[in-house]
């Protein structure tokens, strides 16, 4: 399964014991990643909603909200917001930003790339990005296993004031060396030799 949760289902739906379901998270083509981002200003005044998720709409006036009160900008890409907008290459997109609000393989991505990142949708907030929820959060794919906080213009704003570039350096680092894809082909083939 991607994530823990769908560990969790497979084994429910199928009978196998969930110690016999692998974890097998998303990876990400670094080739297509630009080299992270290091002029990281102190503070995050330049925000971007990635809208990928159905009723993004309301998340996205939740985030504004939060922006105005700390006196920064949104963006918002993606199918589901007011103004919707798809990009070719999103991690390259993102670099033009300070935080990044997104979840799943949108926020690996931008994370990868060198920007904050909050983890969120619709469905849920995580909250800032840092390198001591990293193990955690990315058991679950960045989505809905550590999606535990109803979205609300105040926990926005206590995930942006987080921030902390030394932090978003190190998850930055992690994302790149145990989410590439070459360590994904790695596992498969250890994986099929194992049969």
């Amino acid at each position: 399964g991607v994530s823990q949760v769908c560990c969790e289902r497979a084994a429910a739906e199928s009978g196998i014991p969930l110690g016999e379901v692998l974890l097998l998270p998303n990876a990400i083509d670094l080739e297509r990643i630009p080299p992270p981002r290091s002029n990281l200003p102190w503070f995050p005044r330049r925000w971007l909603y990635v809208g990928e998720k159905q009723f993004g709409e309301v998340l996205e006036e939740k985030l504004r909200r939060a922006a105005r009160r700390l006196f920064a900008t949104v963006d918002v890409v993606g199918p589901y917001t007011s103004q919707p907008r798809i990009v070719d290459n999103l991690p390259a997109f993102a670099q033009d930003y300070d935080l990044v609000v997104a979840s799943a393989r949108c926020a690996l991505e931008c994370a990868a790339a060198g920007t904050g990142v909050v983890v969120g949708d619709p469905r849920g907030i995580a909250g800032f990005l840092g390198s001591e929820r990293w193990q955690d959060w990315q058991r679950h794919n960045f989505g809905i296993g550590c999606l535990t906080h109803q979205p609300g213009s105040a926990i926005f704003a206590e995930a942006a004031l987080r921030w902390n570039r030394s932090d978003i350096a190190a998850v930055t680092s992690l994302a790149r060396k145990q989410r590439g894809l070459a360590s994904l082909l790695d596992r498969l083939e250890a994986i099929y030799a194992s049969f």
